[in-house]
Protein backbone atom coordinates (compact mmCIF):
# COMPACT_ATOMS: atom_id res chain seq x y z
CA UNK A 1 0.00 0.00 0.00
CA UNK A 2 1.35 3.49 -1.15
CA UNK A 3 1.48 6.46 1.31
CA UNK A 4 1.15 8.78 -1.34
CA UNK A 5 -1.66 11.37 -0.77
CA UNK A 6 -3.67 12.47 -3.50
CA UNK A 7 -4.61 16.14 -4.04
CA UNK A 8 -7.47 17.39 -5.49
CA UNK A 9 -7.38 20.21 -8.40
CA UNK A 10 -8.98 22.49 -6.33
CA UNK A 11 -6.42 22.27 -3.49
CA UNK A 12 -3.18 22.85 -6.10
CA UNK A 13 -5.16 25.73 -7.49
CA UNK A 14 -5.70 27.09 -4.03
CA UNK A 15 -2.47 26.19 -2.80
CA UNK A 16 -0.53 28.13 -6.04
CA UNK A 17 -2.87 31.28 -5.18
CA UNK A 18 -2.22 31.48 -1.93
CA UNK A 19 1.37 31.62 -2.87
CA UNK A 20 0.73 33.76 -5.62
CA UNK A 21 -1.26 37.00 -3.65
CA UNK A 22 -0.15 36.53 -0.18
CA UNK A 23 3.73 37.04 -1.33
CA UNK A 24 4.83 34.69 0.60
CA UNK A 25 7.42 32.07 0.37
CA UNK A 26 7.06 28.55 -1.44
CA UNK A 27 8.43 27.19 1.74
CA UNK A 28 6.51 29.03 3.90
CA UNK A 29 3.25 28.24 2.24
CA UNK A 30 3.83 24.46 2.19
CA UNK A 31 4.74 24.18 5.75
CA UNK A 32 1.35 26.02 6.90
CA UNK A 33 -0.34 23.20 3.98
CA UNK A 34 1.48 20.50 5.85
CA UNK A 35 2.88 19.64 2.29
CA UNK A 36 6.89 19.09 1.05
CA UNK A 37 7.91 22.60 -0.43
CA UNK A 38 8.78 20.51 -3.93
CA UNK A 39 5.39 19.21 -4.13
CA UNK A 40 4.17 23.08 -4.34
CA UNK A 41 6.92 24.66 -6.56
CA UNK A 42 6.34 21.69 -9.20
CA UNK A 43 2.73 23.11 -8.91
CA UNK A 44 3.66 26.54 -9.08
CA UNK A 45 6.01 26.05 -11.86
CA UNK A 46 3.44 24.15 -13.87
CA UNK A 47 0.50 26.55 -13.43
CA UNK A 48 2.75 29.11 -14.45
CA UNK A 49 5.14 27.64 -17.05
CA UNK A 50 3.32 24.87 -17.97
CA UNK A 51 0.13 26.47 -18.90
CA UNK A 52 2.00 29.22 -21.05
CA UNK A 53 1.75 31.82 -18.43
CA UNK A 54 -0.35 32.99 -15.39
CA UNK A 55 -3.32 31.72 -14.52
CA UNK A 56 -6.07 32.99 -13.18
CA UNK A 57 -7.71 30.55 -10.19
Amino acid sequence: MSNRRIFTEEFKAGAVQLVVSSGRSIKEVATELGIKEGTLGAWCHFGVVGRGGPRSW
